[in-house]
C-alpha cells in the first residue's frame, strides 16, 4: 500500500522554538512527540484507506459469491419443481385411489 509522506523538518522546528525562547533539549522532546505523533496519524490514516488492489480483490470475491448465488438458486429451482411434481403426483394419486 502506497500512503502519502508528511515531510516534517525536525531541525527547522528546534531552531524556530529556540528562536522563541524553547531550551534545546525541550525543543528536542517536543519535535520527537511531534514526529511520534504524525507517524501514528500517518499509519492510522493509511490502514483505513483501500487500495485499487483491495478494491480489485472484493470485486472478485463478490462475482465469485454472485457465481455461487446463481448455482443455488438453479439447485433451488430444481428441487422446487421436483417436489412440485412430487406433490402433483401425489393429489393425483390420492384423488383417483379416493373411495367412491
Amino acid at each position: 500500500m502506497t500512503s502519502a509522506v508528511i515531510i516534517f523538518g525536525t531541525l527547522a522546528f528546534v531552531k524556530e522554538l529556540e528562536t522563541a525562547g524553547v531550551s534545546a533539549p525541550q525543543a528536542e522532546s517536543w519535535v520527537r512527540a511531534l514526529s511520534h505523533t504524525l507517524q501514528q496519524v500517518e499509519e492510522s490514516r493509511s490502514e483505513a484507506l483501500a487500495t485499487k488492489g483491495d478494491i480489485l480483490r472484493l470485486e472478485r470475491v463478490i462475482a465469485e459469491i454472485r457465481k455461487d448465488i446463481e448455482l443455488l438458486c438453479a439447485v433451488v429451482g430444481r428441487d422446487i419443481a421436483a417436489s412440485k411434481h412430487d406433490v402433483i403426483t401425489w393429489v393425483a394419486g390420492m384423488f383417483i385411489a379416493r373411495p367412491l
